[in-house]
């Protein structure tokens, strides 16, 4: 079974500000993270629970090529997006978030 893929307002802002940055660093990057998160966002959609739950309900997948995790929700038959964090960053900066 696919699960529709939601991405909450502030993980649509995570994966802005990720596209921003490769833009400057060379075009082509920033078309290929896209690729990549999208792929990842297939996966989920598609085995959401084949992923390391974090905490309670929360899961996280981790994007090929590029430094970033998709955090993420069942919730019913939606899948609920909400970061798409940088590797670098403490792991638990998502947990502050409203979701």
């Amino acid at each position: 079974m696919t699960h529709a893929v939601v991405l909450l307002a502030i993980a649509e802002a995570d994966l802005a500000e990720a596209k921003k940055w490769y833009r400057h660093c060379h075009p082509y990057l920033e078309t290929d993270l896209i690729r990549c998160v999208e792929e990842t966002l297939t996966r989920i959609a598609h085995h959401p629970l084949s992923f390391a739950r974090l905490t309670g309900e929360f899961r996280q997948a981790f994007v090929h090529r590029f430094p970033y995790r998709i955090v993420f929700r069942l919730v019913a038959d939606l899948i609920v997006i909400v970061a798409i964090l940088h590797t670098s960053r403490h792991p638990r900066t998502w947990i502050a978030r409203d979701h």
